[in-house]
Formats: structure tokens, sequence, C-alpha cells
């Protein structure tokens, strides 16, 4: 991504963002003029250090990375599946959580270098129907001291985090999105050999999934419309990360990691 391309998404602001101009005018006027300009291009050089970022996403992570210039802090998250077992003494071990940490750090030197504050955090998904709330909380409240112990950073609950907007979209997505349009997509996915097989996916999981991640990424755009996702699963799976930003107006940027470091 050039420096030219970065430029231009910012003056396409006031016309082609309103509603994110909206809340940065006062900022805006200066914006370029404070080298904030070197800074996004040094910190999407050091992003792409964990791995290349689509082009699809570029200018909504540009427009992520301005808005919390602007506001004062960049706000970068990874979303840790859980370490649940049905025993609630026992959590497994999980080598994304390690991965998370290694991100925390190269996190904390890009801030330094560009010499603008980077919110790193960890959100745990403590919503699975296999582990209800009610029954696992001590395991629930054990994975999220877990990661936040191997992570050396912030760990939040989606279920805290969202303050019940979860569980509303996940009741009433009906009232959020066009359910018979989802209903395709997610017959296409169940219905297709070569990611049953590939991905060992079970049609009700792959169900499940696109649900449970389309639900995310609703809840994300209301609560951290713009933070920038540092993916840290094994693999990149076609009936989830994508859903994140199938009902979003606003994309969730997201740079694919993995868990190699």
């Amino acid at each position: 991504m050039t420096k030219r391309y970065i430029k231009k998404i910012i003056n396409d602001i006031p016309k082609h963002y309103p509603q994110i101009y909206y809340q940065i005018k006062q900022q805006y006027d200066t914006f370029l003029d404070n080298n904030c300009l070197d800074k996004i291009y040094k910190l999407i050089e050091g992003l792409q250090e964990f791995n290349t970022i689509s082009r699809k996403m570029n200018h909504w992570l540009v427009l992520s990375i301005v808005v919390g210039i602007c506001k004062g802090r960049i706000d970068i998250f990874s979303i840790c599946s859980n370490s649940l077992t049905k025993d609630p003494n026992v959590l497994r071990d999980k080598p994304q959580y390690k991965k998370a940490n290694y991100v925390r750090q190269q996190l904390e030197q890009l801030s330094s270098i560009i010499q603008i504050p980077i919110r790193y955090f960890c959100i745990l998904p403590d919503i699975d129907i296999r582990f209800p709330y009610d029954i696992y909380e001590k395991s629930w409240i054990g994975n999220q001291k877990q990661i936040s112990d191997i992570t050396h950073c912030e760990t939040l609950l989606l279920s805290s985090l969202s303050n019940g907007l979860y569980e509303d979209v996940r009741s009433n997505l009906g009232r959020y999105i066009n359910i018979d349009k989802l209903e395709e997509q997610i017959e296409y996915y169940t219905k297709n050999v070569f990611i049953v097989l590939g991905f060992a996916a079970s049609q009700d999981f792959q169900r499940r999934q696109i649900i449970d991640y389309t639900t995310t990424g609703i809840v994300l755009e209301n609560v951290l419309p713009y933070g920038i996702l540092l993916d840290i699963q094994k693999r990149n799976f076609p009936f989830e990360q994508k859903f994140y930003n199938y009902a979003r107006k606003e994309k969730l940027p997201i740079i694919f990691s993995g868990q190699s470091y």
C-alpha cells in the first residue's frame, strides 16, 4: 500500500465517508500536517509483518487507523477460541494464546516507533451451546484468566463487552438481517462437498459457525466500530472469518496472522 493511496483514502473521507468525517472533523483539517501519513504508512508496514493484508480491506484498515489516531488510540484485538472441556476444572493448552502474547509484544514496539497509542486486547466469546454459561461459569472465568496470564494483556468476555447485545442479536437475528439470504449462504457452504471434506466440517457445525460469526460481526460493529481484528486462528475457514462482515455496513479490517511466529 503506497503513501499516495493512503492519502487518497484520507482525502476522500469528507465526500465518501460522511459518518466518519462527522466524528473526526475537528482533527481532520490538520491531520495530514502532523506527519500522520508517515505514521500510518509505518503502522501498515508493521502490520504486514504479521501477514499480507487483503486488498479488499485496505481502505477499511486505513479508515480505522485514521479514526483511532484522531481519537487518541488505535484499537486492535484478537478473538480467542475457548479452551473449555467437559470437566470444569480442566482447561486445554491453546497455541493461539502464545501467539497473542507475541502479537502484543510486536504491537508495543510498533506503537513506540510511530508514537501513537495502540490498545491490543483479546476477546473470549463466552457463548457456546456446548458450554452454557450458567453451568460453566467457573470455566469461562478461568479461561479468561488463563488468556490474560499467557498474553499479559486485557482479556474481555464477549458477553460483558456486548452488554446483552449478543443475546439479543442471536435470538432475534431476523430483525438485523435478511434471514432467507443468510440461509442461502448456509445451504451453499453446507452442501459444498469440498468444504465439508476439506475442512472436516459437518453441516451442523458450519451452520452454527456462520450464525455465530455473523452475530459477532454485528455486535462488534456496535461496540468496537473502528477496531481492527488481528486473527490468530490456525486457518482461514470459508464458513467462519468472512462472516464477521456479512451483515456489517462498515467492514471489519481483518489481518490473518495464523499461529506461527
